[in-house]
């Protein structure tokens, strides 16, 4: 640690470390019966985790004090294990230490996978395997795991574990809620995770401190420790880098965009960067994003730039029903207007809805009506008077979406609106669709004419627009099946936008809304037809068919738009990261499978 006042790398290469720098630190501890001067019988296991924290206070202090010229946050020992009998009827123990990345430094990324205790490694796989009853199926850096910054953080592991016979699972392990953190700018890494029957029907994430967690045979434990912390702007980690990064696996295409602003397409051999794309995205999140913290801590942390606010309680519900103030739905006739007024219902929050003039009788039961014509902006200041908060949706495929932004924001601040929440899409910045584009512009313009009170929110594509060709038997689709989506549920869309609406911690954020699961259409079929007990048939059409026919009734414009849009799906369908909207719900987001056992047999 000391090595990093060095001025430069390469004396602090030069720098040995031994017994001479004890007289210059002097040590003081706090009174006794404190965590860091327990009292017997205090509880001391884990004193690991202790040290690492103090050493982790420690830098953290020198690097204020340094202007941040020390590198960012690392856990690097972890302690996990299962047990339980072998095929022969003995019982055994299989413990080992996985280690973490380290922290960007503010010369150089972080380390990948580290182990600070000597002679800690994770356990050879032949080894294990000839010994325990279980498969390694994969062990491997967790993608994406490192903090992002001008500096990565470094990545941790990601094991894979099939069990052969019922066990139970163990670990010892910290930073699970507060991630490494990231400094000067940078972001927090990712924090240690363990999830039990991955991709089964009993999916579930166990606590970091765990103990007999069951689980059984044929089912696969994930373990991904954490990634070091970030050192300085991801925006201004250089394209070449991050092109890099993608090719070497150890950041993916969606967080190259997520957390660099970064537009990359091509494969992962060879990536290849939308510099103006790019340009443009960086352009944006820089002139939205407010003074950025001195550290991150990660979602967890309120103070953090990627803080996403906490699940609602029964005493924050009671909290939002006292606020008379009703928020304003725009296009609440449709479904997603729909879903979101039936979810700040159920919070019993007072909502008004906008519907098109001389159509009050389209208002859901219990929404106050308010005629609007989106068009023109005729109505728009007399139904936001008096709200706590609007949700902006424009019809979909719309082609005057940025007109509509821009009568939507003088109406805002001619009311005084306290707060707006804007649904987008998931990648509005992808050339490929002028509907996304026109998403793009939308979001640019409330940011700059809302700048203080504005919630972007991007949702993939709903799983519910499958569902009724599902139903019926066939899925005709005019874009590869093979595509792969995160398709989110319309409900906890719904659920996500009602939590942001009501939560003024939420302002000035971007969340993308995806599933928790990347489906072609022919896997999300083959679920369907399991869990209906029938079959269910794909076929696919060409682009023009699918014009000539579905799309026959709609307005050029909006049939052109879609095609372009089915055409980008056939090269890398939609997906997202399901993190945002796992924090704003508080739990997995639904599964498609779920989905279509709720729709009914």
């Amino acid at each position: 640690m000391l090595r990093n006042l060095a001025d430069s790398p390469e004396r602090m290469a030069e720098l040995d470390v031994n017994e001479g720098v004890v007289p210059l630190i002097e040590m003081r501890f706090p009174e006794k019966g404190t965590l860091l001067t327990p009292i017997y019988p205090a509880p001391t296991n884990a004193r690991t985790f202790v040290i690492l924290r103090l050493l982790g206070v420690l830098a953290g202090v020198v690097a204020k004090a340094v202007d941040g010229r020390m590198p960012a946050d690392q856990e690097t020992i972890r302690y996990t294990g299962v047990y339980g009998q072998d095929a022969d009827g003995e019982d055994y123990l299989m413990r080992e230490v996985l280690g973490g990345g380290s922290g960007g430094r503010y010369y150089a990324d972080g380390e990948d996978t580290i182990h600070v205790v000597p002679d800690s490694r994770n356990l050879p796989t032949e080894f294990t395997e000839s010994r325990f009853p279980f498969r390694v199926e994969r062990l491997g850096l967790a993608v994406d795991s490192g903090g992002a910054g001008r500096h990565r953080g470094g990545l941790g592991y990601e094991k894979h574990v099939r069990m052969l016979r019922d066990a139970h699972f163990m670990s010892i392990a910290d930073r699970s809620i507060l991630a490494c953190w990231g400094v000067k700018g940078g972001r927090a890494g990712r924090p240690f995770e363990v999830t039990v029957d991955l991709g089964g029907p009993d999916e579930r994430v166990v606590d970091a401190l765990a103990d007999a967690e069951p689980v059984r045979a044929g089912q696969v434990i994930r373990i991904r420790t954490t990634g070091g912390g970030g050192w300085g702007d991801p925006l201004e980690r250089p394209y070449d880098e991050v092109e890099r990064d993608l090719r070497w696996g150890k950041v993916s295409f969606e967080g190259a965009r997520r957390d660099y602003g970064v537009v990359a397409t091509g494969t992962k051999d060879e990536p290849v960067v939308d510099v103006v794309a790019s340009d443009a995205l960086r352009a944006g999140r820089r002139a939205a994003r407010g003074a950025e913290p001195f550290f991150d801590r990660g979602p967890a942390t309120p103070a953090s730039p990627a803080a996403r606010p906490r699940p609602t309680s029964t005493g924050s519900d009671v909290a939002e029903a006292a606020d008379d103030r009703p928020v304003l739905v725009v296009g609440v006739a449709g479904k997603t207007g729909r879903a979101v007024a039936a979810a700040l219902r159920r919070r019993r929050v007072p909502v008004r809805g906008t519907v098109r003039p001389d159509r009050a009788d389209d208002t859901p039961h219990g929404v106050e009506p308010a005629e609007v014509d989106l068009d023109t902006g005729d109505g728009l200041e007399a139904a936001l008077a008096g709200c706590r908060a609007a949700y902006h949706l424009a019809p979909n495929v719309h082609p005057d979406e940025v007109g509509m932004a821009r009568r939507f924001a003088a109406a805002a601040t001619a009311t005084g609106l306290p707060h707006a929440v804007l649904h987008s899409v998931l990648h509005p910045e992808d050339r490929r669709m002028p509907h996304h584009l026109r998403k793009a512009a939308a979001e640019q313009v409330l940011r700059e004419r809302l700048p203080a009170s504005l919630v972007v929110l991007r949702p993939c594509a709903y799983q519910e627009n499958l569902l009724p060709q599902v139903l019926a038997g066939e899925v005709v689709l005019p874009y590869s099946p093979d595509a792969p989506f995160t398709a989110v549920a319309l409900d906890d869309v719904a659920e996500a936008a009602a939590k942001v609406l009501l939560d003024p911690a939420s302002r000035r954020a971007t969340y993308d809304l995806a599933g928790p699961q990347a489906l072609s259409t022919r896997e999300m079929v083959e679920q369907a037809a399991e869990v209906l007990g029938r079959p269910v048939a794909v076929r696919v059409v060409t682009p023009s068919a699918w014009a000539t026919g579905p799309g026959a009734g709609l307005p050029p414009r909006a049939r052109d738009d879609l095609v372009q849009m089915f055409a980008a799906y056939d090269e890398d369908g939609l997906v997202g990261d399901p993190a945002d909207l796992a924090t704003l719900l508080g739990r997995r987001p639904t599964r498609w499978s779920e989905t279509v056992a709720a729709s009914g047999r």
